[in-house]
């Protein structure tokens, strides 16, 4: 874990001994740090490894050379440190952040607030170009690091504030708001949070810039959040564009499907960067050019390299055969590259026990929430992610007394999917308790 015990002084020292170690040898920095380059052992002055050891930075191995414990960003002359080295906070290279910071390149000095700074780049940046910052985080431990990512930059006068999205700047105006909030699973409910909330924190000219995935049904359909929560914002005069996040990193996250008949409810994903002015009246919208694509087939007449959907009496009874041949030992035969909402049947929990929840958080284009493709809405676009959470756990509480799952035999690998369809619940529950070892022996072969 870093050396949390360092004074802005020593911090300072150590940030000009890094600079100075990636401006000689940018090769050896890029062994023992670069978060995209491939990591080794490397040998060190003595002088620059006593104080990269002091914050826990490096340790020395029996040869005699050091190996790098953290990965440093650099961004021109500044260096981040993108994990405390606990669990609770670890950040990554990631295009959004690089979308925020343009933003950030063009706008002239004002009042700015980051939220969910995370290692603090954004706000360190911020306030290296003459910003009044607040920077905000949920989690006390990565405010610990931005704080000390801003001392190491020998950066000075950021607010940090802890506290949930935009909780902690109640009644605060701001000429410019960057937020790049966690995604995936139930939390792109914050996406929404800071879409229905963050155009009231703006001041007479300010700018909001949400760096998010956004999905759209189908190969062709409209963008759900546009139809939702940014169409509204234009009706009241504010000026609001979508953009795609164009960038080789982490392309393969976001996928735009592509059928080989047509299938209800399939979901695209892409990553963008949305802007919202409070004057303009305007509304552009963008796609990506090219964007990776998922091959999607039924399962009952799936093709090779595509993934699999169960959405039809066929489909469910070609998984039935699947399982069956596992159970009996036989070779299934051909299997389709992925399952796709997998997690309906055996891949992991709809809402577990302190786990993140459903399977994720979809708008559609009245405003509805629903966990799932295939599921029914559990929330509005104008409900907070606490909110959405207690709906599901809500729900997820009458199911599984109603089914019986604490006495359930399959309890083990059964999901206790919510909307379990083309299936009603009895023909899921049912499916689940013959399933025995079968399931997870299927996901255990579809495994990439």
């Amino acid at each position: 874990m870093l050396r949390l015990d360092r004074s802005p002084a020593q911090l300072a020292r150590l940030g000009d001994r890094l600079r100075a170690l990636a401006a000689d040898d940018a090769a050896r920095f890029a062994t023992l740090f670069d978060p995209l380059a491939p990591r080794g052992p490397v040998s060190l002055d003595e002088a620059i490894a006593r104080e990269l050891l002091g914050a826990a930075l490096v340790a020395r191995l029996d040869d005699g050379r050091w190996r790098g414990l953290h990965r440093i960003r650099r961004r021109g002359e500044r260096l981040y440190v993108l994990e405390l080295g606990i669990v609770e906070y670890r950040q990554d290279v990631w295009p959004e952040t690089d979308a925020l910071l343009d933003v950030l390149d063009g706008a002239r000095a004002g009042r700015l607030l980051d939220v969910g700074t995370g290692c603090g780049i954004v706000a360190i940046e911020g306030a290296a170009r003459g910003h009044r910052v607040v920077a905000t985080d949920l989690y006390p431990s990565a405010l610990w690091l931005a704080r000390w990512n801003a001392a190491l930059n020998r950066v000075e006068g950021i607010d940090f504030r802890v506290g949930h999205l935009l909780e902690p700047v109640r009644g605060e105006r701001f000429d410019l708001v960057l937020t790049a909030p966690h995604y995936g699973r139930v939390f792109d409910q914050l996406r929404l949070e800071v879409l229905v909330d963050g155009p009231a924190h703006l001041a007479d000219g300010g700018l909001l810039a949400l760096a998010t995935q956004l999905e759209w049904e189908g190969e062709d359909g409209p963008l759900a959040a546009v139809e939702a929560l940014l169409a509204p914002l234009f009706r009241d005069g504010a000026a609001v564009t979508v953009r795609p996040i164009e960038a080789a990193e982490k392309r393969d996250w976001f996928t735009a499907v592509r059928v080989d008949e047509p299938i209800a409810g399939l979901v695209s994903h892409a990553r963008f960067l949305v802007t919202v002015a409070p004057s303009g009246r305007s509304l552009t919208v963008e796609r990506p050019a090219d964007p990776p694509r998922r091959r999607c087939a039924p399962l009952a007449r799936f093709s090779p390299g595509a993934t699999a959907v169960i959405s039809t009496d066929d489909d469910v009874s070609r998984l039935r055969a699947l399982l069956a041949s596992l159970d009996a030992g036989e070779d299934p035969g051909a299997l389709p590259a992925a399952l796709l909402d997998g997690c309906r049947f055996g891949e992991r929990s709809c809402v577990a026990d302190g786990a993140d929840g459903a399977a994720g958080a979809i708008l559609d284009a009245a405003g509805g929430v629903r966990p799932c493709a295939h599921g029914g809405v559990v929330a509005s676009a104008r409900d907070s992610l606490a909110t959405l959470r207690a709906a599901l756990r809500a729900r997820a509480e009458e199911a599984f007394a109603r089914r019986g799952c604490e006495r359930c035999a399959a309890r083990a690998w059964c999901s206790r999917c919510l909307f379990p369809a083309p299936l009603d619940e009895a023909a899921y529950c049912e499916l689940m308790r013959a399933s025995g070892t079968a399931l997870p022996r299927l996901h255990r072969l579809l495994e990439p």
